[in-house]
């Protein structure tokens, strides 16, 4: 296996055909959503982590960087995107692998912390990983018509401690769509 971590500009065409290959097998349901895009809202992956094996893309995660506000104070994030391992390559903890070597990277930017949205069936995985869950939290995120809105509530928050440590106090606004 190969781990590799590629800035946004390094993915050309035929590795972003193999990248959205694997999220189509990862996500069956989402197929349509992976046809020509490995992003959501138009929020696009500042750097990209990959597994490959034989040639094949087997686990991803891309991480968006951006500034939010939490409560009162501004904090860089590295925001967790499309998440995913091939289903042949399930139960091999590979999911933590590229995650974690996601936050490693973004703990070498001098990043306040990662951030991510998931719904309940899987917020032990990433609480195993030592993410922890933001509770009561509004989090507000801005349409590409400027519209303000809140994310569904099914939405899980979690974050990972880099550079600081303690999440601030208060809501949270993404100042850009989420990913």
């Amino acid at each position: 296996m190969k781990l590799r971590i590629l800035k946004e500009e390094a993915i050309d065409g035929a590795l972003n055909k193999k990248i959205l290959g694997c999220l189509q097998k990862a996500f069956p349901d989402g197929v349509l959503n992976f046809k020509e895009s490995r992003y959501w809202h138009g929020s696009v992956p500042a750097w990209t982590v990959l597994l490959e094996e034989e040639n094949s893309i087997i686990a991803h995660v891309g991480i968006v960087e951006r500034s939010i506000k939490a409560g009162t104070d501004t904090i860089r994030i590295a925001g967790l995107q499309n998440v995913c391992v091939a289903p042949e390559h399930r139960g091999k903890n590979l999911s933590n692998m590229v995650v974690k070597a996601s936050m490693d990277e973004a703990m070498r930017l001098n990043i306040d912390f990662g951030l991510l949205f998931c719904i309940k069936q899987i917020e032990k995985i990433y609480a195993c990983g030592g993410w922890k869950t933001l509770h009561e939290r509004t989090v507000v995120r801005v349409e590409a018509d400027g519209r303000e809105i809140s994310i569904p509530e099914k939405n899980i928050v979690m974050y990972y401690p880099l550079v600081k440590k303690n999440f601030p106090e208060g809501n949270i606004h993404l100042q850009g769509n989420d990913w």
